[in-house]
């Protein structure tokens, strides 16, 4: 199911995530999990360059035992820039890219990923704006969301991490795929209110949902801040209202304008550090913040019953000053939060981050040590918390860790009639059983519903477990078993990795075994996930309700706007194609497709083989643009599990629009800071038969012996170069990183072969004699920067 070379979308996440964005924060354990050591290697990942590197602030490949391949910038200087830059990127103009990249950053250190734009190919830049960031020391792996949207005239992009500030920055998986505008929406105790710009009091009570069109994409964590011009106000409640004890306000805000006239207040019902009862906040920075940066507010106030008890936050932009009858200017607002003595954030959404509507994943969680396993029932089951994600799984990605009495949920396609084998891998630190439950035969004809296997202590090392089993009983085949979820219930704690239910064929039914969810492939999702097949291509997971708790109950489908497809101004009328493949579902609910207003294909039936499906559509024409947007549904119910492959969008003379790879694959692969390994085996080569060698004072060498002296190392050295690979080979042989180094070898050829004085190589002076003298600047794997001949004065 996952393969060993992971370069594409969060594994990306997933793409990333990006079934939307789930969190990869590190979560570890002390029963489970075997820590592979980190590592320095002086080379960097291919496809970057180094900018302000010196011996004070450095950058260089490192190996993480939770990320796997990843740079480091190491900063113990703060003057001075120190950037990795990737090369020219291609990329579309007037076109959204969404960003996720991970990152650890220890003492003072802060990171940000910069797009520097580019047109005429290349050769003038445009513009460069910061599509994500990291502000602080988090002393653990984060993952950090971020968006762009490029130039009309924009051709490529140099991609650009620069870090900020004394410490180490560490990057990974940063993954920059075609995507579409952020839509969604924000939990309803966070609004927002429009009141007048000189007293915005007047209107707090009017609240309204946060969408979009109050929200700016210049964030200073994530996606979004919300955008306070004079007369708005974000409207925060907390989560419980009988709060007592000490609390402390924090958010960050920014000034952006051309003028001075807008200031912000916070309000809040409390008791200040001095012991006074207060109503309001202390007030930030009226006008510009520092620069035109993020700047922070902290506000520490108590609650008690009876004599301040507060319930909700307000922070609000109104004019500055009695004069002030305008201002062009507004505040942009990020990372509120209300924070207690526990540490316990007490606001939602204070981030200002649209989140797609409720779901329950194709895979789903369940805790007996709360509910009781009489109780074990689909209905119980919800969102896997991101707590129980690990990151040092079977192929150094994502697993479950699943603890004592919890328990793992996965939907499926309702199995055709066949012989399957459900595997897995797992580590444990103990041996013990681990009940399966799963409607199925054994090879034997035994109708079975829960299957024990038995588990070993692993020594913290992953090993495989398989079950081969029927949707049938051999020994009547008109019997079927409904094979259309399993439940593995942990009975200790256990890491799951690489679950997988595959036909005789090979064809595989559980495309989320692999806990790795992907970038939905330059599409909106609902009620979907996306994973990857074994071909790398991506399938969409329409959801079979594991849990009867999810809000959104109806609709499951995949969405792409048309504007995103670059279709925002076709004329009305003109003939789109549209094709998608489908397996599994429920008779008269499956796999529709729509453009939210029209029904072009009604619902289809359940299928136990992948069947395609294919219809014409017209464009339409409201206003000045066109504004459809295509569905693509699995269910349109709450019935089994759908998987939908191979979309396709094209014109009417098959020109693709879309598929969701060709808009899914990351367009930077660098961001993956793979090693090149034939540079790493030629600096090796190079490191070992030329720079110690070159270095070698011939003067200390009698002249006789000089010509087999340098023979001897040509030898030695043509005989390693020989047992290099082609590739390796060719790239000694070809790259500039080793003239320095053919050029030493020439020289060990030249004298080896000549009667000339090595002592005077290079020299018509009969009083003195030119001695090589490798220097090595930086000494690395990289091996050598420079090498110069100075001349040495005979003494008489």
């Amino acid at each position: 199911m996952k393969k060993k070379n992971i370069l594409s979308l969060t594994v990306l996440s997933s793409l990333m995530a990006l079934g939307g964005l789930t969190s990869l924060n590190k979560v570890s354990f002390d029963t489970v999990g075997v820590q592979a050591e980190t590592s320095l290697n002086s080379s960097m990942p291919s496809g970057w360059n180094k900018q302000g590197e010196n011996e004070n602030n450095t950058i260089s490949a490192f190996e993480d035992s939770s990320q796997g391949h990843s740079i480091l910038l190491n900063r113990t200087a703060s003057e001075g820039t120190l950037k990795a830059r990737s090369g020219l990127v291609n990329v579309k103009g007037n076109t959204y890219y969404n960003v996720s990249f991970n990152s650890k950053t220890t003492d003072t250190a802060s990171v940000q990923i910069v797009v520097v734009e580019y047109k005429d190919n290349g050769s003038t830049a445009i513009t460069s704006k910061v599509v994500g960031k990291v502000s602080n020391a988090t002393n653990d792996w984060v993952t950090r969301p971020g968006m762009f949207k490029t130039s009309s005239s924009t051709t490529q992009i140099v991609v650009e991490i620069e870090a900020l500030r004394v410490g180490e920055t560490y990057v990974s998986k940063l993954y920059i795929n075609e995507g579409v505008e952020h839509d969604g929406t924000i939990s309803s105790r966070t609004t927002y209110f429009e009141g007048t710009p000189a007293n915005p009091e007047t209107i707090i009570s009017s609240e309204k949902a946060i969408t979009k069109e109050v929200l700016s994409s210049t964030a200073a964590t994530g996606y979004s801040a919300l955008k306070l011009t004079p007369g708005r106000g974000a409207y925060l409640k907390f989560d419980d209202y009988k709060i007592t004890g000490k609390f402390t306000l924090r958010f960050k805000y920014r000034y952006v304008g051309p003028d001075n006239g807008t200031k912000l207040s916070v309000k809040v019902d409390g008791i200040n550090k001095a012991g006074k009862r207060v109503w309001y906040g202390d007030s930030p920075k009226a006008g510009g913040t520092p620069h035109g940066l993020w700047d922070n507010y902290e506000f520490e106030f108590s609650a008690k019953a009876g004599k301040a008890e507060p319930i909700f936050v307000i922070i609000y932009a109104g004019l500055n000053g009695e004069s002030t009858t305008s201002s062009q200017s507004h505040y942009l607002i990020d990372d509120v939060e209300v924070i207690d003595q526990k540490g316990n954030n007490i606001v939602e959404d204070g981030g200002f981050e649209l989140k797609e509507n409720a779901r329950t994943n194709t895979l789903s969680y369940f805790d007996f040590s709360t509910k009781g396993e009489a109780n074990w029932g689909i209905e119980n089951f919800v969102t896997i918390p991101d707590s129980a994600y690990i990151f040092d799984g079977y192929n150094e990605s994502r697993a479950i860790h699943l603890g004592s009495h919890k328990a793992l949920g996965a939907a499926l396609p309702i199995l055709p009639k066949g012989q399957y084998t459900l595997s897995y891998k797992y580590r444990s630190a103990i041996s013990t059983t681990l009940p399966i439950r799963m409607d199925n035969f054994d090879l034997n004809g035994k109708r079975e519903y829960t299957i024990s296997r038995s588990i070993s202590n692993t020594n913290n090392e992953w090993v495989s477990d398989s079950y081969s089993f029927r949707t049938y009983n051999i020994n009547n085949e008109a019997e079927y078993a409904d094979v259309s979820y399993l439940v593995i219930n942990s009975q200790s704690e256990i890491d799951i990795d690489d679950l997988s239910i595959k036909d005789e064929n090979g064809n595989e039914f559980l495309f989320a075994g692999s806990f790795d969810s992907f970038m939905a492939g330059g599409s909106y999702v609902n009620n979907t996930d996306a994973f990857k097949d074994d071909n790398g291509d991506i399938v969409f997971s329409s959801i079979r309700k594991l849990s009867m708790a999810a809000t959104n109950d109806l609709e499951s489908y995949v969405e792409l706007n048309l504007a995103s497809l670059g279709l925002n101004n076709v004329a009305a009328g003109e003939k789109i194609n549209v094709s998608y493949e489908y397996i599994g579902g429920s008779d008269g609910v499956s796999a529709p497709f729509s453009d939210k207003n029209t029904w072009y294909l009604g619902n289809g039936n359940r299928t136990n083989e992948w069947t395609k499906r294919d219809t014409q559509l017209e464009t339409t024409y409201a206003g000045d643009y066109n504004n459809q947007v295509l569905r693509f549904y699995g269910n349109n119910s709450t019935e089994k599990n759908v998987y939908l492959r191979n979309l396709s969008v094209t014109d009417s003379d098959g020109n693709e629009y879309f598929h969701p790879f060709a808009n899914g694959t990351s367009i930077l692969p660098e961001g993956a800071f793979f090693v090149n390994e034939d540079k790493e085996a030629v600096d090796e080569f190079v490191a070992a038969y030329i720079t110690k060698q070159g270095a070698e004072d011939y003067t200390q060498v009698s002249e006789e012996n000089r010509a087999n002296n340098c023979l001897d190392k040509l030898n030695s050295a043509n005989g390693a170069l020989r047992r290099l690979t082609t590739s390796q080979k060719e790239l000694f042989n070809t790259s500039e990183d080793y003239a320095e180094a053919r050029a030493i070898m020439e020289m060990w050829k030249t004298a080896s072969s000549s009667n000339a004085s090595i002592g005077l190589f290079g020299s018509s002076s009969s009083n003195s004699s030119t001695a090589l003298i490798i220097t090595v600047l930086a000494i690395s794997a990289v091996a050598i920067s420079t090498f110069v001949l100075v001349r040495k004065k005979k003494h008489n």
